[in-house]
């Protein structure tokens, strides 16, 4: 059995796109992968791109939720 215990911080995670058409793949990518680390569960939950037209760079703010999973 697993218990979502308590959900413990939203991180914001910045990542640099040199190519606008990346953001697509990378983003829906991103939105698929939960990632397990130890007992923490991060889970993606929103999305926001800021794009920067002058330098052609891509800003993509990808937010993970965190829970701690308890097993029993």
């Amino acid at each position: 059995m697993v218990v979502v215990d308590v959900v413990l911080d939203v991180k914001t995670v910045l990542v640099i796109v040199k190519t606008v058409a990346r953001v697509n793949a990378i983003a829906s990518r991103a939105l698929m992968t939960t990632r397990a680390v130890d007992q923490h569960v991060h889970v993606p939950i929103a999305i926001v791109q800021l794009a920067n037209v002058q330098s052609d760079k891509c800003y993509l703010l990808l937010q993970f939720r965190t829970f701690y999973v308890a097993f029993d």
